[in-house]
């Protein structure tokens, strides 16, 4: 090895005037030579999942269930141009996987997309939901009732 890449190799296991990019580059390089335990995988995967609420959204006789982390603005982009009109039912702490399972449990109510009929065991479950959804965005007006008017 010419000295060259020996100084090189030097320098960035000291990281000693390295630029930021630099020190990033040699800490992956450093990540990567090292094998992982399966806790560590395990740790770095549970980090990329978004942890958010499952939304059940009505609009006229159908409610979408979806996941979102800023459900708030997410009922405010529904409601643009619908001429129905939408209201959040409900919104549960949740991730992606979540709202899958809602999917396949009312995959038969399924109308097209997200969006599904209110219907059968999805109609008992809505009327069973609280009036009121408690979001960090959303604390004042909750209605007295719970369920959801049908």
């Amino acid at each position: 090895m010419n000295n060259y890449v020996k100084e090189r190799l030097a320098q960035i296991h000291s990281e000693a005037g390295l630029s930021a990019k630099e020190k990033e580059i040699a800490a992956v390089l450093r990540e990567d030579t090292r094998k992982k335990t399966k806790e560590e995988i395990e740790i770095e995967s549970m980090a990329r999942v978004s942890v958010g609420y499952v939304y059940f959204i009505k609009s006229s006789d159908m409610v979408k269930i979806g996941f979102s982390t800023d459900v708030v603005n997410r009922l405010s982009n529904l409601k643009v141009g619908n001429p129905f009109g939408s209201r959040l039912v409900a919104a549960i702490p949740g991730t992606e996987d979540t709202e899958a399972y809602f999917h396949k449990m009312f995959a038969e109510y399924r109308s097209q997309g997200e969006w599904f009929r209110i219907d059968g065991l999805l109609k008992v479950m809505l009327k069973t939901m609280p009036g009121y959804v408690s979001l960090p965005e959303r604390k004042a007006n909750r209605p007295k009732t719970g369920g959801i008017r049908l």
